[in-house]
């Protein structure tokens, strides 16, 4: 079940690279756009790319995360937290077209939660 997830993190954390690559210009078939929040607020072009700095740091951080989990390293569970919340985060502010990545973190989330309640975390460290 952990390899599911950590497989899933390195999916999702490959999704946040359009995020980056989209705000840097980086690829001609991403639109660039300088709004966030369904367009009411415009960043300008250094806004965007401070943008697609965190939409970097949060796919390391799901790279890193799923690596963590594979390798059943005590602190990965705080660190998947944290990406998914982070990401949840940028998600609202890149709203309606990363709409799917909130839903994922939203499932991401419960599924945490759920597994902290039953102890699972303390079971996959071992």
């Amino acid at each position: 079940m952990l390899n599911l997830l950590a497989v899933l993190f390195v999916l999702h954390g490959g999704a946040h690279l359009v995020g980056f690559l989209g705000s840097w210009r980086l690829v001609e078939n991403i639109p660039y756009k300088t709004t966030v929040l369904a367009g009411t607020y415009d960043v300008g072009d250094a806004g965007i790319r401070v943008a697609g700095v965190a939409w970097l740091a949060a796919a390391l951080a799901f790279m890193v995360a799923a690596v963590a989990i594979v390798a059943r390293w005590p602190w990965w569970p705080a660190l998947s937290l944290v990406a998914v919340l982070a990401s949840l985060l940028m998600c609202l502010v890149a709203w309606p077209e990363a709409r799917l990545g909130a839903v994922l973190d939203i499932v991401f989330l419960a599924a945490m939660l759920h597994g902290l309640r039953f102890g699972w975390f303390e079971l996959a460290t071992r």
